[in-house]
């Protein structure tokens, strides 16, 4: 790999990414869709480009041998159900295309750990696990449509990466999980529930997902999973790195279910996307405790650092973030 091209390069991943391959001294291009801010202080070469647009995407890869595909719509509001499905369905067979026509050597789709079935909890999840055919949520639906498509592809190579909870520095969105993050910290989150998640670092993804591109065999799915830890865990460890941080109160799932349709109601109301729903409640609820990353650690010595390194490390650059404005 000499030259890439990141679509939602501006995003968590994304610009972490950008950040690492520019690192590396690969000639690297930027795909944004009209923000670079979480860019702002890499050198590198930004271009405007919508995922929808299929001439324009066969321009902006020609020249380049690696796409690493991230541009994506993240929400689990039913109302934006069709957008989601355009933007992650099509946008994916436009950028599959794309790659083909600006004769692309090797395409790495970001997929999502939520496209496979949760259950049964009490196993081990790897890539052997069942698509989850009975969600209806669009994103989960969207997501595993794309990856199909994206597996079907027999003439360039792809690799689809399946990261679990991203969190980590460099979280300029910031996206749910690093609202969540920040809001424990500044004492702002009144509740939490007693489920958790697998959480991975978005640099160990970032660097997973670079190995994959460089030596991963074209068809090969790889999880990039970190460690499982509840929220109350979590909180517990931002406690560690601040005594201050008010516990929140660690509310019953059956009063949250109770209470969770009004305050969805009212952040829609307000153009919000609310950090919990009834169906961020059920991925909560059904979060497989025990993801396995052993592929990726066999075949491209992936290996996911401490939790606890990552929590520090989010909350110190959240803190040198505050002292620079």
């Amino acid at each position: 790999m000499t030259s890439a091209a990141v679509t939602g390069a501006n995003g968590h991943i994304g610009n972490v990414i950008c950040r690492e391959l520019s690192g590396q001294g690969i000639d690297t291009r930027a795909i944004i869709h009209h923000r670079s801010d979480a860019l702002s202080s890499v050198a590198i070469k930004r271009v405007v480009a919508d995922i929808e647009d299929l001439q324009h995407l066969i321009k902006t890869f020609s020249g380049v041998d690696t796409v690493f595909h991230l541009a994506a719509r993240i929400s689990l509001n039913p109302r934006q159900a069709a957008a989601t499905q355009k933007i992650n369905w099509q946008g994916t067979r436009n950028v599959i295309e794309a790659c083909r026509q600006a004769k692309v050597e090797t395409l790495v789709y970001f997929s999502s750990i939520h496209v496979l079935d949760p259950d049964p909890q009490h196993e081990t999840m790897d890539e052997h696990r069942a698509y989850s055919l009975e969600s209806n949520l669009a994103y989960e639906v969207s997501k595993m449509r794309a990856e199909l498509d994206v597996l079907q592809v027999k003439d360039f190579r792809v690799i689809v990466i399946l990261p679990t909870s991203v969190i980590g520095p460099f979280d300029f969105g910031p996206s749910l999980m690093g609202q969540a993050i920040r809001k424990i910290y500044n004492s702002a989150l009144p509740a939490i529930l007693p489920y958790g998640f697998n959480w991975v670092d978005v640099r160990d993804v970032a660097m997973g997902s670079i190995e994959a591109a460089r030596n991963g065999i074209s068809g090969s799915r790889f999880i990039l999973s970190g460690h499982y830890e509840t929220l109350p865990g979590l909180v517990d460890i931002i406690r560690e790195f601040n005594a201050n941080v008010k516990k929140p109160f660690l509310c019953p799932p059956s009063l949250a279910y109770t209470m969770i349709p009004i305050y969805s109601q009212i952040m829609y109301a307000l153009g919000k996307e609310p950090l919990y729903n009834k169906t961020s409640l059920d991925i909560l609820r059904t979060a497989p405790i025990k993801i396995s990353s052993q592929k990726a650690e066999r075949e491209l010595g992936y290996t996911p650092r401490a939790l606890r390194s990552t929590i520090w490390d989010t909350l110190e650059w959240m803190n040198s973030q505050n002292s620079s404005k």
